[in-house]
């Protein structure tokens, strides 16, 4: 990354042949392999390997890797600024549909992440750009710092207005209102299946008011409904096309469902 390059440079290596060349200097010489452990700690290790051409890990282990967490993500670079309306509008479709990839993959979710990164155009305004936290673009522009942040659910769950619910407070809290959005990308993180939702006891809030069974029982009854409602939106898309059934937010200005739908990859089809 661009934080090694640069300590790199700071002790002349430029290139993965000067990074092989310090790894074999002799004791007596400033660039050696202690320096590298010095600046990048058991990490230098893998850097040295890189630059030898080794890799130490195997094809076996590679296929055999099991990731102690999973998650699902969407994320889009709107061709414009959007505002904080507008954008909302964009993260609403967009948590939808990974609402849909859960159910269609029978997966749960106890975590919703949001990262928001803003357009250039935002600093035009001088008496606002005093005020606002800014950092470099991969193009080395100064920019509005990027924001971010996580909200856990109550539960796992596929259940689409709890995970809405949460992406929308989430949206408030973090987004700045006097800021153009530029790229939006929601992830959906604690990933399990549906079997394993169903099989772990999760803790619950009591009300003073009714008895926690009765609660849980039309918290279970909606949720069931949702899912079946989910279900029916997957089959309709898959048979007719995914444009066949949409909507009224889907056709307002800046919305790009329609137009996502019809692409391949991000790319038209």
């Amino acid at each position: 990354g661009r934080g090694y390059a640069r300590k790199l440079a700071q002790h002349g290596m430029y290139t993965m042949g000067d990074i092989a060349r310090c790894s074999i200097g002799k004791e007596s010489e400033y660039l050696n392999e202690e320096l590298l452990y010095k600046l990048f700690g058991v990490n230098a290790e893998l850097l040295i390997d890189h630059a030898w051409g080794c890799e130490t890990c195997t094809m076996h282990a590679i296929k055999h890797y099991q990731p102690s967490n999973h998650s699902f993500s969407s994320g889009q670079v709107l061709m414009s600024g959007y505002t904080f309306s507008k954008a909302k509008l964009v993260v609403k479709e967009m948590t939808e549909q990974l609402i849909l990839d859960l159910v269609a993959k029978k997966m749960t979710t106890k975590q919703v992440g949001l990262y928001i990164s803003y357009d250039v155009e935002s600093l035009k305004d001088c008496e606002l750009s005093v005020d606002i936290q800014t950092a470099l673009d991969w193009y080395g522009r100064e920019v509005p710092k990027p924001t971010n942040g996580t909200m856990n659910l109550s539960h796992h769950t596929s259940f689409s207005k709890e995970i809405m619910e949460a992406v929308e407070r989430l949206f408030d809290k973090v987004v700045d209102t006097r800021l153009l959005v530029r790229k939006i990308t929601i992830a959906f993180m604690s990933i399990i299946s549906e079997e394993d939702a169903k099989k772990r006891i999760e803790a619950t809030q009591l009300d003073l008011f009714a008895p926690p069974t009765a609660k849980a029982k039309v918290l279970n009854v909606d949720e069931t409904k949702d899912h079946q409602l989910q279900q029916a939106i997957l089959s309709i898309k898959r048979k007719y096309g995914k444009n066949k059934l949409l909507k009224g937010r889907d056709l307002e200005e800046g919305a790009t469902a329609v137009e996502r739908n019809n692409q391949i990859g991000g790319h038209k089809a």
